[in-house]
């Protein structure tokens, strides 16, 4: 049975200025979070980025819930629960035994009494308990004695997010202060998604390009001219007999002598050189010099950023599905006509758990 599930609720625990709260998530609409400032809204938000893995995360001081009179809790939770209809549709994990069901991620923070922080995301069972595999056998018998002290035999470890990460969607959080962010440093966001989009395309389809009058098969000729470039370069005789060999000799000085440098484009890095290129590439004209995107005003790349998310609402099937999208005062930067238009792109978007 393939797998198919949603989100169901979001459960915050001790998180920054959030106590206790549960969020009902719903599926196929928008969901907003309305309050007054300091009310928690961007906290919600950042808890479900967290728990779906969207970007490093360093727990603080105040990461950890404080009360009236300043003292902090020791722990927080983050989960985000599952729900399916059929138990059978939900990702599942293995290591040594039978497969066992993923039902939440929760997100532990911890702090102990030197002042120290860390946290562990993990995947819970169907009675919220951490799913512990071993990817080894027991040692049994005469075995046991044996091979004492050597590492070897049955060790557990928890179930991560990268367990089921091919199931799960990407999620992205736009605010007024990530725009440069979002559009152009980020791995995942609207900019870099039609990028994507485009570079996957021209490497999927079969088509001509006529250059120069000569008629050329793409994307093989592409595939070729960028297997040239790499092996060009590996016989380039400036790399291959005065650089490459300097800086073997100088990193072997600092690291040992097994020390290695290659300068070898992988084949398939032309997709991702595709993209790159393409997302760093957009500009205006705006009756003027042709300006690099990035070098707009902020409510030029607000409107950039909600046409990009306009144009993916278009192609649910390669964006909008795939994608958990949680936008923070999307309104910010925009005028007051392009806000109501604003609404209209966030409500065209059905995620797994619907944008916030």
């Amino acid at each position: 049975m393939p797998v198919d599930f949603r989100f169901a609720k979001l459960s915050i625990r001790g998180f920054r200025d959030i106590r206790d709260l549960d969020v009902d998530l719903h599926t196929g609409k928008p969901m907003h979070l309305i309050g007054g400032n300091n009310s928690g809204k961007s906290t919600v938000l950042e808890a479900m980025e967290l728990a779906l893995g969207g970007s490093e995360f360093v727990p603080k001081k105040f990461d950890f819930f404080h009360d009236n009179t300043g003292n902090p809790v020791t722990k927080f939770t983050v989960t985000l629960h599952f729900h399916a209809h059929d138990e059978k549709e939900l990702p599942a994990v293995q290591g040594v035994g039978n497969p066992i069901r993923v039902h939440a991620i929760e997100v532990r923070g911890t702090t102990d009494t030197s002042g120290n922080f860390s946290h562990r995301r993990v995947l819970l069972n169907r009675d919220g308990g951490h799913i512990l595999l071993s990817d080894k056998t027991p040692l049994q018998g005469d075995a046991k004695e044996e091979f004492k002290g050597m590492g070897l035999g049955y060790r557990k470890f928890y179930a991560r997010l990268d367990h089921i990460r091919d199931h799960m969607p990407d999620v992205w959080l736009l605010t007024p202060q990530n725009l440069a962010h979002s559009l152009y440093e980020s791995k995942t966001g609207p900019l870099q998604q039609l990028s994507r989009m485009l570079a996957e395309g021209f490497l999927r389809a079969s088509w001509k390009f006529k250059y120069e009058g000569t008629s050329h098969q793409m994307p093989k000729t592409m595939v070729e001219a960028h297997r040239l470039f790499r092996e060009s370069v590996e016989a380039f005789s400036f790399w291959k007999d005065d650089l490459k060999p300097k800086l073997q000799d100088t990193l072997s000085q600092y690291v040992g002598a097994q020390a290695r440098f290659a300068l070898r484009p992988d084949v398939q890095q032309v997709e991702e050189w595709l993209a790159q290129q393409l997302a760093v590439s957009f500009a205006a004209d705006v009756g003027g010099a042709t300006t690099p995107l990035r070098n707009m005003g902020d409510g030029w790349q607000s409107l950039i950023r909600l046409a990009a998310l306009d144009a993916l609402s278009q192609y649910s099937d390669q964006a909008a599905d795939h994608v958990v999208l949680l936008a923070e005062e999307p309104e910010t930067h925009l005028h007051p006509h392009l806000r109501r238009k604003m609404r209209d792109v966030l409500g065209g978007w059905q995620s797994k758990a619907g944008p916030c």
